[in-house]
């Protein structure tokens, strides 16, 4: 999530100087400048609420989707752990924060670039609702996500992380279970490789638009067969064999819109009738499966992380 700020300058001999502003301070470091303030930043626990973040960051618990559960962490005098992720270009990391503390105590909640920049990507805080985190990943990364209670709250805070898609699924009335050719996938016996996902339909099924956009060519190829190519705020989508196509060059579509019809004209005569679709960005061709399939945890009791009544604690329930 990129966040925009603006910056006040002085002009000078145009009236009182003024001091440049920058992004407001992640609630997180807001509280740990008010336990600085407090004087409580060197107690034993104020020591080790500010060392859980470097904590967190050094040793994460790596989180798998599909299979990571959600999780829920026990607070105690020092409630803090940290979950890394790998995300693909195109996914929307999903992250839903429950806190259940007594006397409304908060939970904050900060994501960091896992590489060794440690930026902070986002903060937040969180005390009786759910909090609700959404990020589309602009480029293959690892993220860290830290959740910690203020010191010595009481209750749980839950937290879920799935990935979510950023388009529509490009072919109507199936998912994921029909994409049966997928990204790298050699052709033409390794002289090139597949840069797309071939998508299995009947003939005839409805192709649609992954997201709103405008249609910017509608033809016909000795490979793609029938195509169209939709540009985006995404990129450049292309949906290849079409047995008709349903819309004209420049037509503006919405999210969902008929675009044509899966088939299997061009290089894919042989071959039952099916779509492919890539995506193309500035940089090339990028493997369109992230971007129209999530994953999210499997169905099974979450394994809890007890975050222990011990400053700086962190153990892992067996």
């Amino acid at each position: 999530m990129r966040v925009l700020f603006l910056l006040l300058l002085a002009v000078v001999g145009c009236g009182p100087d003024l001091t440049p502003l920058g992004p407001a301070p992640a609630p997180s470091v807001r509280y740990a400048e008010s336990l600085r303030e407090a004087g409580l930043d060197s107690t034993r626990l104020g020591r080790a609420w500010a060392e859980a973040e470097a904590t967190a960051l050094d040793t994460p618990v790596a989180l798998d989707l599909p299979s990571g559960p959600a999780l829920t962490a026990e607070a105690g005098a020092v409630a803090a752990a940290g979950w890394e992720l790998d995300l693909r270009q195109g996914e929307v990391l999903a992250v839903e924060v429950a806190p259940a503390l007594a006397d409304s105590a908060r939970a904050f909640v900060d994501l960091f670039a896992a590489d060794s920049t440690r930026e902070r990507l986002g903060g937040w805080e969180v005390s009786r609702d759910t909090l609700r985190i959404e990020r589309r990943a602009e480029r293959d990364e690892a993220v860290v996500l830290l959740v910690r209670a203020e010191l010595l709250a009481e209750g749980t805070v839950s937290v879920a992380v799935r990935t979510d898609p950023s388009l529509a699924f490009p072919v109507a009335g199936v998912d994921q279970g029909a994409i049966r050719s997928r990204w790298g996938a050699d052709r033409d016996g390794g002289a090139r490789r597949h840069e797309g996902i071939d998508i299995f339909a009947d003939r005839g099924t409805p192709v649609v638009a992954g997201l709103a956009g405008r249609v910017s060519r509608v033809q016909e190829t000795p490979i793609g067969g029938r195509v169209v190519w939709l540009q985006t705020d995404l990129g450049s989508l292309y949906y290849a064999h079409l047995d008709r196509q349903l819309v004209e060059a420049g037509a503006r579509v919405a999210v969902g819109d008929t675009l044509g019809e899966v088939g299997n004209t061009g290089n894919a005569a042989t071959t039952p009738p099916h779509l492919h679709f890539g995506i193309y960005g500035r940089g090339g061709a990028v493997d369109p499966e992230p971007f129209v399939v999530g994953r999210r945890p499997a169905p099974r009791t979450a394994r809890p992380l007890d975050l222990g009544a011990e400053a700086g604690g962190l153990r892992t329930r067996r």
